[in-house]
């Protein structure tokens, strides 16, 4: 989709991604619960390695690289190298689909963004970053029978260990 409305930012060509998101022609009308079944296996390949048992990681992580490249799949997983292997994994087969940064943030990283123009042009946010946090919708603050607050609304109480 060519947005002629919105063709430079500055000096800067402006390109983002409109995938599922012209319903109606409406922008962002379209919102589904989508799973993959490679998604699945990669989830389940992180919560083995994280459990210690590599062997199962390994076989999740290489049915989903073994699909995609021909005589590509990993020899071995271990404690060094599993974090590494499976996030390269994951951002590889869920490139575009809007799920990098829950990543990175379930894992305790930072995620790094590259702007161009003339603002700061690179910024890291840690997983303990206020913004990361998700408010609680009021209605289930209202609903819940004790004392239930907001989560933060800035890094002074942001807590995640």
């Amino acid at each position: 989709f060519i947005d002629y409305y919105i063709s430079l930012n500055r000096v800067y060509p402006q390109f983002y991604i409109t995938k599922c998101s012209r319903e109606g022609e409406e922008s962002h009308l379209h919102s589904p619960v989508i799973s993959r079944l490679s998604e699945i296996y990669l989830n389940r390949a992180e919560a083995y390695a994280k459990l210690g048992q590599y062997g199962q990681a390994l076989q999740d992580l290489n049915l989903v690289r073994g699909r995609a490249i021909i005589d590509g799949k990993y020899p071995t997983l271990d404690a060094t190298n599993a974090a590494e292997l499976i996030d390269k994994e994951r951002t590889l087969e869920l490139a575009y689909q809007a799920e990098r940064s829950y990543d990175v943030f379930r894992n305790g990283g930072k995620l790094t963004r590259h702007y161009p123009g003339a603002h700061t042009q690179s910024q890291e946010i840690p997983a303990t970053e206020y913004r990361v946090v998700y408010y609680i919708p009021q209605n289930a603050i209202n609903a819940y029978p004790g004392t239930l607050t907001q989560n933060p609304t800035d890094n002074a109480g942001v807590i995640l260990n």
